[in-house]
């Protein structure tokens, strides 16, 4: 049981984008929806783009959130230990700059 629960929170999704939130801006900004041909062609764009910048987003929002006492300044780090899905065990990982 416990078990479960872990993994469900594991794979809770934090945030999403959704067609209506493309398609709200896409009408403010040219005064319509898009089409389905659009839409699809926008999804396959921004994918590839990779527009946003997820890792600098999170680490931003932990900052904010947790208290300076516990975190150091995720900016001056050059290892992460990320834990690995697959057996719940920790890896290094190296970045390089």
């Amino acid at each position: 049981m416990k078990r479960e629960e872990k993994n469900s929170r594991k794979d809770k999704t934090i945030f999403a984008i959704t067609a209506s939130d493309v398609n709200n801006i896409a009408y403010q900004l040219i005064g319509r929806k898009l089409t389905e041909k659009e839409l699809s062609a926008f999804e396959r764009e921004f994918a590839k783009n990779n527009y946003l910048d997820w890792q600098g987003a999170i680490q931003s929002t932990i900052t904010e959130v947790i208290s300076d006492s516990v975190i150091e300044d995720v900016s001056k780090l050059n290892t992460y230990e990320l834990l690995d899905d697959e057996d719940d065990d920790y890896e290094e990982v190296i970045l390089y700059r």
